[in-house]
This record gives structure tokens, sequence and C-alpha cells, in this order.
């Protein structure tokens, strides 16, 4: 079994990797106008799902 020092010696040794930072998506007008079309036709209890479909937040279409 590994004493303590030797697991904490291992750990800061090894190489660590950082993803690339993740690019913003970008909306092209013409979806931005049916997604807006489409969100202002479905009634109440729809507006929710349709969000979630396109991946999408409220805060996006308002």
């Amino acid at each position: 079994m590994a004493t303590y020092d030797e697991t904490v010696e291992n750990r800061t040794t090894q190489e660590v990797t950082v993803p690339p930072k993740a690019t913003r998506r970008v909306l092209s007008p013409s979806y931005k106008a049916r997604i807006l079309k489409e969100y202002d036709s479905c009634p109440q209890g729809q507006k929710g799902e349709l969000l979630r479909r396109e991946g999408l937040f409220s805060s996006q279409i308002t």
C-alpha cells in the first residue's frame, strides 16, 4: 500500500489537460425569426416544450 506522501507526489506529477474554451452558439436571423414566430403561435403550456426541444432559454426569446 502506498504511503500518503507517495500518493500526494503521484497526484502532483500527473499531467493536467484543460479542454479548449467553448464557443458560443451563433443563431442565424432566419432561424431566430422562425423560432420566434413558432413561439408566439404556441399555446401557453407548449412554449416550454419548444424551448427545450430547441435547446433555448426564455431569455433568448424576449
